[in-house]
């Protein structure tokens, strides 16, 4: 699993990863006049590791770089149960 955060108006692409959120490389870079501030609120973002915890994926660092969870015969009651 990849969790992404986009910020349309301003075309930033973020995946959270092992230490957070990182700007995808090759993400265009935010255009703006000289004399605008942009302003993003980030609280929804700060609820993804938890999230990941409850669902129990580990993060996995090999080529695909990803969140997953090993499954087994208890895994569908196991999600269901919480």
């Amino acid at each position: 699993m990849r969790v992404f955060a986009e910020a349309a108006e301003q075309g930033r692409i973020e995946c959270f990863a092992l230490n957070g959120w990182q700007t995808i490389p090759g993400a265009k870079k935010l255009k703006t006049e000289q004399d605008q501030i942009i302003r993003t609120d980030r609280a929804a973002l700060a609820r993804v590791p938890e999230m990941l915890a409850a669902l129990k994926l580990t993060w996995w660092p090999d080529a695909d770089a990803r969140w997953q969870r090993a499954t087994g015969k208890k895994f569908p009651s196991d999600s269901l149960n919480g």
